[in-house]
């Protein structure tokens, strides 16, 4: 008998994708699911079309609570899951239709407690922008390696397109009411895999690049300080006595990096409002960032050190004369969060 898979679809108003998204789930070639429709609080048709496809289809069950974050909404889901494995799809994105079976195969070939797949980049009208193949990997991962690999960016941090066991997802559960919450999660679940973590170079989630994507959003005040958030999560995490220190170098340089895109968002947004509350808080969470790295006494190489002195350069230049050489000093970042931005556009 075919083990059961429960896959988690967190909604909050997605009246116009969620369709597609259940559609995408209940057409899998691998039939033994069960969908858990996680509603958190939506205002619009949303919930609606959730209960009729749990009218349609007894394999779906749709869950209701109160508006909070997708971290909680998750949770949720984990809770209510019945299935020997579980796997996460964002609700405006499809699952590919061999997906689970793809992700099965390997999970069983291997016996790993959790697998993670390729993923397959789109426009909303469905151009192909870009395959993020797993390739060129081991079959399968140790914890410590499978944590490396997420901190070192070959592993993406997502959740989606990839499977978990459940009694191992649930001892974990996401921190909730944060935005990237799918880091700390990843670090502590991969790092519970006594058995180990595999990979599957199929393509399991066709993920649509919107504009009003959390990702695509102008920055924030709280996504800086939910990066920090995110951070001591991780680390108070990698802390512990028997981790081993490149492993804690890595999740800094893994942070620094986020911070820094932070700066250059901060940069890019300056002129849409609430500058000077960017500045303080970027001020603030960095400054804290880098505290806990020298009180953790960890070595730092020369792109650690140049990195560093860029996040920086305001207290000596201040802000005006860093908004005009950032882009200069870091112009492959500021392409690439461009080109993020720019990805949801139709056409």
């Amino acid at each position: 008998m075919a083990a059961l898979v429960s896959i988690i679809i967190p909604f909050y108003n997605q009246e116009q994708y969620l369709g597609r998204a259940v559609a995408s789930v209940l057409a899998q070639s691998y039939t033994a699911i069960e969908l858990l429709l996680v509603d958190d609080g939506s205002t619009d048709l949303s919930h609606g079309i959730a209960a009729a496809c749990a009218e349609r289809d007894t394999r779906v069950r749709v869950i209701s609570c109160a508006h909070h974050s997708i971290g909680k909404a998750r949770n949720t889901g984990i809770r209510h899951a019945t299935g020997v494995y579980l796997s996460f799809l964002d609700s405006d994105d499809e699952l590919e239709p061999n997906a689970i079976e793809h992700l099965m195969k390997h999970a069983t070939a291997t016996k790993a407690d959790a697998v993670v797949g390729s993923f397959t980049m789109c426009r909303t009208d469905a151009t192909v922008l870009q395959v993020n193949k797993i390739n060129r990997l081991p079959q399968r991962v140790s914890a410590q390696e499978a944590i490396a690999l997420l901190l070192r960016g070959q592993i993406a941090s997502v959740v989606w397109a990839k499977l978990f066991r459940t009694d191992l997802a649930r001892k974990q559960l996401f921190p909730e009411g944060i935005l990237f919450e799918d880091g700390p999660f990843l670090l502590s679940c991969f790092d519970t895999c006594t058995s180990g973590t595999a990979f599957c170079e199929e393509s399991i989630v066709r993920h649509y690049c919107r504009p009003g994507s959390e990702t695509r959003k102008l920055t924030s005040v709280k996504r800086i300080a939910d990066t920090y958030a995110a951070f001591r999560l991780s680390w108070d995490y990698i802390l512990q006595p028997e981790r081993n220190e490149p492993l804690q170098i890595l999740l800094f340089a893994y942070y620094q990096k986020a911070f820094l895109n932070n700066l250059v968002m901060l940069v890019m947004d300056r002129k849409k409002g609430g500058e000077q509350d960017l500045q303080r808080a970027y001020r603030q969470y960095t400054e804290l960032f880098f505290e806990a790295r020298k009180a953790a006494g960890l070595p730092s190489g020369p792109r650690t050190l140049l990195d560093a002195a860029v996040m920086r350069m305001y207290r000596w230049l201040g802000w005006p004369l860093m908004y005009r050489l950032l882009p200069l000093l870091n112009a492959k970042t500021f392409r690439k969060i461009t080109a993020i931005r720019d990805s949801g556009a139709s056409g």
